[in-house]
């Protein structure tokens, strides 16, 4: 059991024994896929409600995990590769790695983190216990993302890779003068809207493509808990030996922004249940990651783990728990 979730269902059949509740709660799960699964199917013990890897967009927007299925990922008409290479296909170049789970731009920027060992900083509040600071040296290079440049710590340190989303404010004097000062390389993807602009998209190629400085993927896994899962998956499609993270804790209603203190608020949307939510994302997160990823021989570390605002320390202290 991870995050109070089961699962109940693989390889066309029942694995444990249900009961009336899991019953109901996996038929509304076939009426929301709108088959019968093909795919695992988790329950979760709390919500008594069914959920899976077959939730994708095109199924349930609200809560997804992925884009599409594998057979559809290139074609689908909203998220599929004639989206990304119109969006950033165009400014940054055509040439692209692709398998039926990403596709990430042929850029020598990114093979360099092959066989590495990367930490990864997230804003989540486990983040703001800098104990990981003291241990930078221990990495090949550290990751980030969005506005990772307004933290004490992380303005002082040298982030190889950051993910940028579309709120980041890229014409801002704070980046300006972090990029400035360090060779930082900015990855944009396919899949985070809104889209930038034109005029945006024009400045990014001048200011950090023109200098060698911008690489741009797109994921068929997306989820719900923010960016740095998503580049949990790029080191791991990239090839990295060993992925350490911190920051990665779901949506920290109650704490204070890592990187944007009272700044940032914490907007649910139309989620009703966010914890919820979360707890399940991580589920598939850590599922797809472990399980259904054949060749992927990355090791990792929660270096969160234990934290209470930490909703991923119940599936990596059973499945690689912290090495202090």
């Amino acid at each position: 059991m991870w995050n109070d979730c089961i699962k109940i269902y693989e390889k066309d059949d029942f694995i444990v024994d249900i009961d009336r509740e899991m019953l109901n709660s996996f038929h509304c799960y076939i009426n929301i896929i709108r088959h019968e699964p093909k795919l695992q199917v988790w329950y979760d013990t709390l919500t008594q409600r069914c959920f899976g890897p077959e939730q994708d967009f095109y199924a349930n927007p609200n809560e997804f995990f992925f884009f599409a299925q594998k057979e559809k990922f290139y074609s689908n008409p909203t998220w599929g590769k004639k989206h990304v290479s119109k969006y950033l296909g165009s400014v940054f170049g055509s040439s692209v790695l692709e398998t039926t789970e990403y596709i990430i731009q042929n850029s020598e920027n990114l093979q360099k983190f092959k066989d590495k060992k990367i930490l990864i900083v997230g804003a989540g509040p486990s983040a703001a216990d800098l104990s990981w600071a003291d241990r930078v040296d221990d990495y090949d290079f550290v990751w980030s993302c969005n506005n990772f440049f307004k933290n004490k710590c992380l303005k002082n340190i040298e982030v190889a890779l950051a993910g940028i989303g579309p709120n980041v404010d890229i014409r801002g004097e704070e980046f300006i003068s972090y990029m400035n000062a360090h060779n930082t390389i900015c990855t944009f993807e396919g899949g985070i809207s809104p889209f930038r602009d034109e005029k945006d998209m024009s400045y990014i190629e001048e200011f950090l493509n023109n200098r060698n400085r911008a690489a741009y993927y797109h994921l068929r896994y997306f989820g719900k808990i923010g960016t740095v899962p998503r580049l949990i998956c790029l080191a791991t499609f990239l090839g990295a030996k060993e992925v350490h993270f911190v920051g990665v804790d779901g949506i920290p209603f109650g704490w204070a922004h890592t990187f944007e203190g009272d700044e940032k608020v914490h907007d649910i949307g139309r989620i009703a249940q966010p914890r919820d939510v979360d707890r399940r994302q991580f589920v598939i997160l850590w599922d797809y990651l472990l399980n259904d990823l054949k060749d992927n021989t990355t090791k990792y570390q929660n270096l969160g783990e234990g934290h209470p605002a930490n909703q991923l320390t119940d599936i990596t202290k059973k499945e690689f728990p912290l090495i202090k």
